[in-house]
């Protein structure tokens, strides 16, 4: 149009009329730009990206649901980071002001390997590592909150399920373990059979500890580290009765 205005072959009005509709045309692709992006970013909701690796819960809503967070979020479902997991337990008072009494004897103590059971058995075996204890005890309870982490490798654990921790806080060189299935009861309270230097059995009250490794338990007194005790024929062994012992280690 410029070029024809030259010419005279149109005229200065038409020129300004051509003008403006180039500014509008303009206008329009950029609005219809804006559109583009804005249905880009609305479809980009339609596809939810984890921050992180995890498991997710089942969602609330089916396939083609029209959802609207305008007023206030929507919740399309929780995602679990299942990595590691925090292990919660309390211990009594009393427990800590032995752990504190102790204190001395904890210097071999592994806080970083703590075992850890379940109620049933599982294909792995677990430990955690001391993380937190609370700075004060729970006045309604007597007890002390502690935290553990544990690492979840082969993504068997799951958050709120129950476990069984033993926590350290001495050691003692000197003490003696025993099978715990040796270990018999009656009236008198706990004991064992062992074997003196004429392989005679002698009836030898004990008194136990906490178990380890869910076969051995500790034995507290009654119990030397060189002493023999009988771990099989229970059943058929007396009190003074002559044995043929086999060591076994």
């Amino acid at each position: 149009m410029k070029r024809a205005l030259e010419s005279d072959a149109v005229s200065a009005m038409e020129v300004e009329q051509a003008k403006s509709a180039l500014r509008e045309a303009e206008a329009a692709v950029r609005n219809a730009e804006a559109a583009v992006e804005q249905a880009r970013t609305n479809l980009s909701y339609c596809t939810v990206v984890a921050p992180f690796d995890g498991s997710v819960s089942l969602s609330n809503f089916n396939d083609g649901a029209y959802l609207s967070g305008e007023g206030s979020p929507v919740a399309l479902a929780d995602i679990f980071d299942n990595s590691s997991l925090n292990v919660n337990f309390h211990i009594p008072d009393k427990s800590y002001i032995d752990m504190l009494r102790n204190k001395s004897q904890a210097l071999g103590v592994d806080l970083e390997h703590i075992p850890l059971s379940f109620s049933d058995s599982i294909p792995h075996r677990y430990t955690c590592a001391l993380s937190y204890m609370a700075p004060e005890i729970d006045k309604a309870t007597g007890t002390l909150l502690v935290r553990a982490t544990v690492q979840n490798p082969y993504d068997e654990l799951r958050s709120g399920m129950y476990a069984e921790l033993s926590l350290p806080y001495a050691t003692d060189p000197q003490a003696v373990l025993v099978k715990d299935a040796s270990i018999a009861t009656d009236q008198r309270g706990k004991y064992v059979y062992t074997v003196n230097d004429s392989s005679k059995v002698v009836y030898t009250p004990v008194e136990v500890g906490e178990l380890v490794n869910d076969t051995m338990r500790i034995i507290t007194s009654g119990l030397g580290p060189h002493d023999r005790y009988v771990t099989k024929a229970l059943l058929k062994v007396r009190d003074g009765e002559t044995v043929n012992a086999k060591i076994v280690h």
